[in-house]
């Protein structure tokens, strides 16, 4: 998946009238930004049964998910890179202390 700087760069007006929330584009067109990746997270994750939240601060979105009755941060667009790269991830999986010092 592509970050889409397209829809990144848009002011506030211009991203409502666009759907940033896209699963589709994240899906098929391999394309998005981190409300759309976070949205189609949580929706795969549904698909199979797992506990997972959209998480939305006022500059970004990004996903929790409950494993063993614990919740855990996982932030799919600031590893985009890694994924990419197949290296190590760097917001996968991070407790609360973890992604809050990573602010």
């Amino acid at each position: 998946i592509k970050y889409d700087k397209n829809i990144a760069n848009l002011n506030y007006d211009e991203r409502e009238t666009h759907d940033s929330n896209s699963i589709y584009d994240v899906l098929f067109e391999n394309k998005g930004v981190c409300s759309s990746i976070a949205v189609t997270f949580r929706a795969l994750m549904d698909a199979i049964g797992v506990d997972c939240q959209v998480i939305m601060s006022e500059e970004h979105e990004w996903n929790v998910v409950k494993i063993n009755g614990y919740w855990y941060h996982l932030d799919l667009t600031w590893d985009l890179y890694n994924i990419k790269y197949n290296t190590p991830l760097n917001f996968f999986l991070k407790s609360e202390k973890q992604m809050s010092a990573n602010e």
